[in-house]
């Protein structure tokens, strides 16, 4: 399991408070705090780490690129914008299934593992400045952006250019549409004909650059034309051929089928590892809800995706516990008809098992903690869940008071 432990690195000052502080990275993660309370701050270390354990891993990035001239620090994590979080003491641990990597006091420590699970994720970072590339009108043409937005983009415009139908958004009967002679976008239904997305609702501007990116990513990793040895780079060919020489060493009793599968997953792309900041961003309970399903089907199409989100919506929790309810009755039963009455409630397909899944919530001193309970589901005593009662408590009160005025 890969795991990472935090502590004095921005707002997180005491971190994690079990597991020895290690964070395991499960196959769902959510992120819940106040503003400003360190979400953003773990899922862009944890997605900093998997960038140089892939690279590491594929030889683009070599130690010393990490190790010296407080690399890590001024070129790596400055490209999350994090690299003036550090602190004189700050320590950071990750246990990954390639690389093991330590950062105390400034000192850095760093492994490289033969684990030969290990393979290629897609990794994929948006954030919650996304609404943003919805109102450009010259995608193509757009410099001068954060390093992580502009990536975004850069996915944005490739998912926009392979685009060969409307892609529906997972919002009543909208689709996405990008004219390739134009470079322009836009979006088509719910009872109107054709609108540039710039000229639509922020939930739907919200929304189109992540399901775009999501939906594209998706297609990229399955598409064995695509995704394949004869799309390699240069650079890419000649490290294929060196582990092809070294597997044929190593490997003398697989057959060559078996061989070619083995170098397949060390040099391609193999799972997607998406993170997503403030999935709800400016969307409708109705509507957080449809697009964490998709979210969720996404995510369990392969057994070695992953999904980390941060949010400030309880909708988000709620819906969660329901996706992780729902995959115990499904996981007790085989009575079809039980099953068809679940899928109603929630599709079957994107159900949460709770012991691959992990929600925390991050206070204003930098703690960090789990909210789900040991019978799997999560803790109804929540920041998210508190907010909404307090809010109850102060209608109370105010209804007490208009009874004491008559």
């Amino acid at each position: 399991m890969t795991s990472i432990k935090i502590k004095n690195f921005g707002p997180i000052i005491e971190g994690y408070t079990e597991n020895d502080g290690f964070i395991n990275i499960d196959k769902v993660m959510i992120f819940i705090g106040g503003q400003g309370s360190g979400k953003s701050t773990v899922v862009k270390l944890i997605s900093t780490l998997l960038w140089l354990e892939k690279g590491l891993f594929k030889e683009t990035i070599l130690i010393k690129d990490i190790t010296e001239n407080d690399a890590f620090q001024n070129i790596w994590c400055e490209y999350q914008s994090i690299q003036n979080y550090f602190k004189e003491n700050s320590f950071i641990e990750y246990k990954g299934k390639f690389l093991y990597f330590k950062y105390d006091s400034g000192k850095i420590t760093l492994k490289l593992i033969e684990d030969s699970s290990y393979s290629l994720p897609k990794i994929t970072y948006i954030p919650a400045e996304r609404n943003f590339l919805s109102v450009l009108e010259d995608l193509e043409n757009v410099k001068g952006l954060p390093k992580s937005l502009q990536w975004t983009l850069d996915e944005y415009i490739r998912a926009c250019r392979s685009q060969k139908a409307p892609i529906p958004i997972g919002i009543n009967d909208i689709s996405f549409e990008y004219d390739k002679e134009k470079k322009e976008t836009f979006i088509k239904g719910n009872n109107f004909e054709t609108l540039k997305l710039s000229e639509a609702s922020s939930g739907i501007q919200s929304v189109v650059p992540m399901i775009n990116v999501m939906y594209y990513l998706e297609f990229f990793i399955n598409n064995k034309k695509i995704n394949s040895i004869e799309n390699l780079s240069f650079l890419e060919r000649e490290r294929y051929e060196r582990l092809e020489e070294k597997l044929l060493l190593k490997e003398k009793k697989n057959s060559r089928d078996v061989l070619f599968e083995i170098l397949k997953s060390k040099v391609l792309p193999q799972h997607l590892f998406t993170i997503v900041e403030e999935i709800e961003q400016n969307l409708f309970p109705e509507s957080q809800r449809e697009i964490l399903i998709n979210a969720f089907i996404r995510v369990n199409n392969k057994v070695d995706n992953h999904l980390i989100l941060t949010t400030h919506s309880p909708y988000i929790i709620a819906y969660t516990t329901l996706a992780m309810k729902a995959f115990k009755v499904k996981s007790i039963t085989d009575d079809e008809s039980i099953l068809k009455k679940v899928d109603n409630v929630i599709p079957l397909i994107s159900t949460i098992d709770s012991n691959q899944a992990g929600v925390y919530q991050i206070d204003d001193k930098g703690k960090i903690v789990s909210i789900i309970s040991k019978k799997g589901l999560i803790l109804d005593n929540n920041y998210l869940n508190n907010s909404l009662e307090k809010t109850n408590e102060l209608f109370d009160e105010l209804f007490d008071l208009e009874e004491l005025c008559k």
